[in-house]
């Protein structure tokens, strides 16, 4: 694994199990100071903390626990772009793609409406590199265009370029990710 796609991994595990640097994290219980109690706070604490990036994480997981039916547009779009980041900062697209199958063309209008462009662009160049024509309807579907790509060298080669195009993107589409939630989300009776 290349050591770009497995430092953030690292860096997950190592958060998730309490640890920085090899020491314990604050609060009582090994419990993450500012990060483990996301999921009763605000929005607006959640981006206010000492780490926004994993709080709002937290918080839009929380908000997606049960699915994303019911959920207020602005919320689902800001839950989507934040899969697209984590999913692809530990799997790559193909790890997004296993992981969100059923969301990732409703992801790209996702990512038009936090602004960007050219991660959508890349995204569906993803979509269209494993999947080439409609993206496919059932999950069997889409496993059967996954053997086709994995046997492909050619097309797992630009999929990478994209991958890395992205993650390269990663504070970019955080900063986009929390000026929409700012703008749509902050203050309303869904924080």
């Amino acid at each position: 694994m290349p050591l770009l796609l497995a430092a953030p991994m690292i860096a997950i595990a190592l958060l998730a199990s309490g640890c920085k640097g090899g020491a314990p994290v604050g609060g009582e219980g090994g419990q993450r100071v500012g990060v483990s109690n996301s999921r009763s706070k605000t929005i607006d604490q959640c981006l206010s903390g000492d780490r926004p990036d994993m709080a709002v994480s937290l918080w839009l997981q929380d908000k997606s626990a049960h699915g994303m039916d019911g959920l207020p547009p602005e919320v689902a779009n800001a839950v989507m772009a934040d899969g697209l980041l984590m999913e692809v900062n530990s799997g790559g697209f193909e790890g997004f793609f296993d992981w969100r199958f059923d969301s990732a063309a409703k992801t790209v209008g996702a990512i038009d409406a936090m602004g960007l462009p050219d991660v959508s662009r890349s995204l569906k160049a993803a979509m269209q590199l494993m999947c080439p024509g409609p993206w496919p309807a059932t999950k069997e579907g889409y496993e059967t265009a996954k053997a086709a790509f994995d046997g492909d060298d050619k097309r797992s080669a630009e999929m990478n370029k994209l991958d890395q195009r992205v993650i390269g993107e990663s504070l970019k589409i955080e900063k986009a990710t929390h000026d929409y939630i700012r703008k749509h989300i902050v203050g309303q009776q869904y924080s």
